[in-house]
């Protein structure tokens, strides 16, 4: 499935489209698609609810990452609590759940790949789960570009959070060895 656009391409919501459309297609009650494999107005109707049902689970999501992300930066409950307060009351997740962009969904998983990455760190290098975050981590990271290329723009400040939780979790290590 191409991206859904030239200039800004998302390729995440065509795929998931796709995938909805056949989904759809199980209920033999109301046709989705024509003899001719084209979706029916009525398809289109259906693919349009059940998408922005998806989109808003994914903005409720990504506004509610925000407090773990928060967390593993070490911020205080109580202000991490309010960030994601924040971030769940934004114009840019309010607009996005009403809808269906690509900007969301590349911001959950670039948040993903960093509670991956902070997961992997922490867990002991004979343990098969490290490697298991660490590939989720990538994974998402690549999911993000994948997903909304701009995404890419807020590596920055991605690698600063993963420096800032290396650099806390070696310093917590170095304190349990003393």
């Amino acid at each position: 499935v191409s991206p859904s656009y030239a200039d800004h391409p998302g390729a995440f919501w065509p795929i998931v489209f796709r995938i909805n459309i056949e989904i759809l297609r199980w209920d033999a009650s109301q046709e989705v698609v024509d003899k001719l494999g084209r979706i029916t107005a009525e398809g289109i109707q259906r693919l349009i609810n059940l998408s922005r049902a998806e989109n808003g689970i994914i903005c409720g999501a990504t506004a509610y990452l925000m407090l773990p992300l928060a967390r593993s930066l070490s911020i205080p409950i109580r202000l991490a609590a309010l960030i994601a307060l924040i971030s769940g009351y934004s114009s840019a997740i309010l607009v996005g759940v009403s809808e269906v962009r690509h900007e969301t969904i590349g911001i959950a998983f670039m948040i993903l790949s960093i509670l991956f990455y902070s997961r992997s760190i922490k867990l002991s290098p004979k343990s098969p789960w490290k490697y298991f975050h660490a590939a989720a981590s990538a994974a998402s990271l690549a999911a993000a570009a994948y997903s909304k290329n701009q995404t890419l723009m807020l590596f920055p400040p991605y690698f600063l959070a993963c420096i800032s939780i290396y650099l806390k979790n070696k310093d917590s290590q170095n304190k349990a060895n003393k």
